[in-house]
């Protein structure tokens, strides 16, 4: 979270795999307190309630770069939310915003707000760890 010498600030926000209740205390707040909302449309679709009253800036699939770039300009100046599905840096957005900040020079002060990720969300709701040493197997436990 590098120092600056303006008035933005940039989040990278993982919004989770889809349900709202599966967003972190933490992306919500920081939804709350921005100025400007960008993302793919699909994902801002899904936390559409908590965008009224937000400048909202809606891109697509393949769009990625540009829309690293917008959010990039944006938080010179003004507090920006860049959404993303899951967790922001397992496939997400930040490590292209982040590529764009260290080619832009900018000095922008962020934070990359952590999300649930799909894979594990969906080994929660089949209880089954996704990492080794966490099965429910008989034949593996470490129990006797």
């Amino acid at each position: 979270m590098p120092s600056s010498d303006n008035n933005g600030k940039l989040f990278i926000v993982g919004i989770g795999p889809g349900k709202k209740e599966q967003l972190t205390g933490r992306a919500k707040e920081v939804i709350r307190e921005s100025d400007i909302i960008i993302g793919n449309d699909f994902y801002l679709r899904l936390i559409e309630d908590l965008l009224e009253g937000k400048e909202i800036i809606r891109s697509s699939m393949g769009k990625e770069v540009e829309r690293a770039r917008r959010c990039v300009e944006l938080a010179k100046e003004k507090t920006v939310c860049m959404v993303s599905g899951g967790d922001p840096g397992v496939y997400g957005m930040a490590s292209i915003v982040l590529e764009v900040l260290e080619h832009d020079n900018s000095c922008i002060d962020y934070e990359v707000v952590p999300g649930v990720t799909a894979a594990t969300a969906a080994a929660s709701l089949v209880g089954s760890p996704p990492f080794p040493g966490g099965t429910m197997s008989p034949s593996h436990s470490r129990i006797s």
